[in-house]
């Protein structure tokens, strides 16, 4: 019998992940590579490289493959028009023009009456001034589309914060979003196969720490008492479009409720996780879904479990690698600043040796 071919749009550590850990569900694995990627990826698959034609480029790409997903939401308008004339694409092309922009995104979740922080959109200097002064100068300037892990982000709060940010407003690439005075940060994910309609699996969620606008740690948290407002508000975006697949929703968490800050339609860095810590990680559980094979019952492997971001640089691993249910998982990226190289995870069933090697890990220069 032929084995499945999956199509992966991206070739970063996410599609490294994806088609690790779903190899051995005796999943073929085809990678489509962006020309202005000149860093080798180290993937598990074949490469489909792209040329100048990329028209061409994704028909030929989706034509080669059973199933096509994505390692992240960032297409260009020019490659969402040409998937969207694939009928093999999971999650649907929906849902990334949908959560690619966050004004759009922002108006999904209003209308079915899921709280945000107030948001408006920016389309001139006028609207930034009267805008920010409207939300007392302590808002959060964005950009719509991209952005993530911080950047094209600006806290705004004064008139001359503004003027500094003036040369960035045209026509409607901005929004500009009430800053929310938060307890902690913490998100849920969910794996839903066969259009939504059957069980929609949940992780545990993690409570996050953010350093400069970066992801820093995730740390799964046994008994949170919103849990019960998370879950309900993932499966009713799950529901809003019979969505397919790993979704992550991350939430702010204020005095007496949560309200969502992103949702990210794919695998998430706040899951990586559950490579040690679950029966059935979240790469896996994405390949399941979109291929249709049953996901089963997912469950904990460890008790206390929690992962840090490799941030710019990998360093004194050695000091890492002698510590018991302490993991490193390096991308084999080239260092920069502000890029995600790696993660380590520690994961115990034990409470003082989790804390143990936790004490050590943040007195150690990574």
């Amino acid at each position: 019998m032929r084995k499945k071919k999956i199509g992966i749009f991206g070739c970063g550590q996410l599609a490294r992940m994806l088609s690790l850990y779903g190899a051995h569900l005796g999943i073929e694995f085809l990678i489509y590579k962006h020309a202005n990627i000149h860093e080798p990826p180290k993937i598990f698959g074949q490469i489909f490289n792209q040329t100048k034609n990329i028209k061409k480029d994704i028909s030929t790409f989706c034509k080669l493959c059973d199933v096509v997903t994505f390692e992240h939401e960032h297409l260009t308008k020019e490659e969402l028009h040409y998937f969207r004339m694939q009928k093999n694409v999971v999650p649907k092309l929906t849902y990334l023009e949908l959560f690619q922009d966050r004004f759009l995104e922002k108006n999904f979740l209003n209308s079915l009456g899921i709280q945000t922080a107030p948001y408006k959109i920016i389309n001139s200097k006028n609207s930034l001034l009267h805008t920010a002064s409207e939300f007392g100068f302590n808002c959060i300037l964005k950009k719509r589309i991209g952005g993530y892990d911080g950047k094209f982000q600006f806290h705004i709060t004064s008139e001359s914060d503004c003027m500094r940010h003036f040369s960035l407003i045209d026509n409607n690439d901005w929004i500009i979003e009430k800053f929310i005075p938060f307890k902690r940060e913490l998100s849920i994910i969910s794996v839903a196969s066969e259009t939504g309609k059957t069980k929609i699996h949940f992780y545990p969620m993690t409570l996050n720490e953010h350093q400069g606008g970066m992801l820093k740690s995730s740390e799964v948290v046994h008994t949170y008492r919103f849990e019960k407002q998370a879950k309900a508000i993932a499966k009713k975006i799950v529901r809003a479009f019979n969505y397919v697949g790993v979704l992550c929703v991350e939430f702010f968490e204020l005095k007496d409720r949560l309200i969502v800050n992103e949702i990210a339609p794919r695998v998430h860095n706040t899951g990586h996780w559950s490579i040690e810590g679950a029966s059935i990680n979240q790469f896996e559980a994405h390949i399941r879904a979109i291929a249709n094979i049953p996901i089963g019952k997912i469950t904990l492997t460890k008790k206390y479990i929690k992962i840090y971001n490799l941030i710019g640089s990998i360093r004194n691993q050695n000091l890492i690698y002698p510590l018991p249910d302490v993991q490193i998982h390096d991308y084999n990226k080239s260092f920069r600043p502000r890029r995600k190289v790696g993660h380590i995870t520690n994961a115990t069933l034990v409470l003082s040796d989790f804390k143990k090697n936790d004490a050590i890990i943040k007195t150690i220069d990574l």
